[in-house]
């Protein structure tokens, strides 16, 4: 199972550097800068049986029921290091280099043995990838949505933040709890209609 998740680098919305306090910095993961809406929980969509969003809201990878485990190839395309965190289960590291890693490259170091896993490697929930290189994280899969994002707070809020999901039959069957939806209805959340957000007073 593979997913290319992971490919990050910054954008500045100016023609500046990013001291600049005019330029805007937006960190991009697969291409995406994300905007979290937690009024469109992404584990309640699967619940009710809707299919995954086609939004450019944040960078999402979903795995099959199938799949118990996974690679994830982080590529850091930015010119510093990122701690990447997930959440979820803990993964292990099972490669890492310098420069971009393709999905070609991925499935040829694969079929050599280039990335075997023994269970016998370091278990981790955060990794520093250095600037401009990549890691192969081994992840065995747990039914849900889960977080992968950098650890630094500015950098996530920045849009450095994705999701990957497993398990999109198996989430059917979890049940909302009543106490999510009685948010709504005991007026907790209200809904601003300028920025699509539900506030809680």
């Amino acid at each position: 199972m593979f997913s290319n998740f992971g490919s990050v680098f910054t954008s500045t919305g100016a023609p500046t550097t990013v001291d600049d306090p005019e330029a805007t910095v937006n960190f991009l993961v697969n291409g995406v800068s994300a905007l979290l809406q937690p009024y469109k929980p992404l584990l309640q969509r699967f619940a009710l049986g809707l299919p995954a969003p086609r939004n450019n809201s944040y960078a999402l990878a979903v795995y099959p029921d199938e799949a118990k485990a996974g690679h994830l190839i982080m590529n850091n395309l930015d010119f510093f290091e990122h701690p990447y965190h997930l959440h979820a289960k803990a993964f292990t590291i099972v490669g890492r280099g310098s420069g971009n890693l393709t999905f070609e490259q991925w499935q040829d170091l694969s079929r050599s043995g280039g990335f075997n896993y023994t269970g016998r490697e370091v278990v981790r929930d955060t990794f520093v990838i250095p600037p401009l290189s990549w890691a192969v994280l081994h992840v065995p899969l747990q039914t849900g949505t889960w977080a992968v994002h950098c650890h630094i707070n500015w950098h996530s809020l920045g849009g450095f933040f994705g999701v990957f999901a497993q398990g999109p039959k198996a989430m059917r069957k979890l049940k909302i709890p009543a106490q999510n939806y009685a948010l709504c209805a005991r007026g907790l959340a209200q809904k601003n209609a300028t920025l699509e957000t539900y506030e809680l007073p």
